[in-house]
């Protein structure tokens, strides 16, 4: 974490005060030698950053295929696989995310639908995020880092992730999910607004339930829909919304309705 001392404007009169901030570095990886990509993101938890990004973006499927892994200090990760690196195909997407990163339209494909049995209780989620809020020790420094994190269906938090980008986020959590070889991952909690990148990470992941406490853009609505995950957004103690699929949700004085059926094409 950065410090800097600033001008404080308090009504008319400035002080100079020092204050944390959130620390962006432009992160390259490189795969068999080659450059892949340079992000811009917070440098912690690098390694499960760059093998989530390898994963979403086709290089791997597992981090058994990773032979050789070298972090610099530049920061750099230097990565050697089992096997060569497979041309990717489609026309690159120029993604919302901070940074403005790129991944192919195959990733935006329809995935099967996600069957994972989820009955869950919303109102447990201020909980979670008051978990995931405590763990996020950057965030609570600076107020200026992305945070979200992996829970099993029970609320129990697995894996809590920070960064610049709300999108880096979750490339380190499907980082953590393949370097831990973790199975029990059911809900993902964001502190950001959900795009149509992180609700294609998150389908990655198996995930059938998203929640924010920002909002959900109209295409990763969409594609919620048609993948079969139950997406919430401005959580509060009092109140949430509900975007799709509440089969997933139990709602105490009401019965849950049914499964919504999934889109042709899906």
């Amino acid at each position: 974490m950065s410090e800097r001392e600033i001008d404080l404007l308090e009504g008319e009169s400035l002080h100079r005060e020092r204050i944390a901030l959130p620390e962006e570095v432009w992160f390259c990886i490189n795969v068999n030698g080659e450059p892949i990509v340079r992000l811009a993101a917070t440098p912690i938890d690098l390694k499960a950053l760059a093998v989530g990004f390898l994963f979403y973006n086709g290089y791997i499927q597992s981090a058994e295929e990773i032979a050789a892994f070298h972090l610099s200090e530049a920061p750099c990760a230097d990565v050697w696989l089992t096997h060569a690196v497979a041309p990717l195909h489609g026309t690159p997407l120029l993604t919302s995310g901070c940074g403005q990163g790129v991944v192919f339209d195959e990733l935006y494909a329809p995935l099967q639908p996600i069957r994972k049995h989820l009955r869950f209780d919303p109102r447990r989620l201020p909980t979670m995020l008051a978990a995931m809020q405590q763990a996020a020790t950057h965030y609570r420094r600076s107020h200026g880092l992305h945070v979200s994190a992996l829970f099993t269906a029970e609320g129990r938090m697995l894996a809590v992730a920070e960064d610049i980008g709300r999108h880096n986020t979750l490339d380190k959590l499907i980082g953590y999910l393949l370097l831990q070889e973790v199975q029990e991952a059911s809900i993902l909690l964001t502190t950001g607004r959900i795009s149509s990148e992180m609700i294609s990470k998150a389908a990655r992941m198996g995930l059938p339930l998203v929640a924010t406490l920002k909002t959900l853009s109209s295409l990763a609505v969409e594609m919620a829909e048609r993948w079969g995950i139950t997406a919430l957004g401005h959580i509060t103690a009092r109140r949430m919304r509900l975007y799709t699929h509440p089969h997933r949700l139990r709602l105490e004085g009401s019965p849950s309705p049914p499964p919504a059926p999934t889109p042709a094409g899906g």
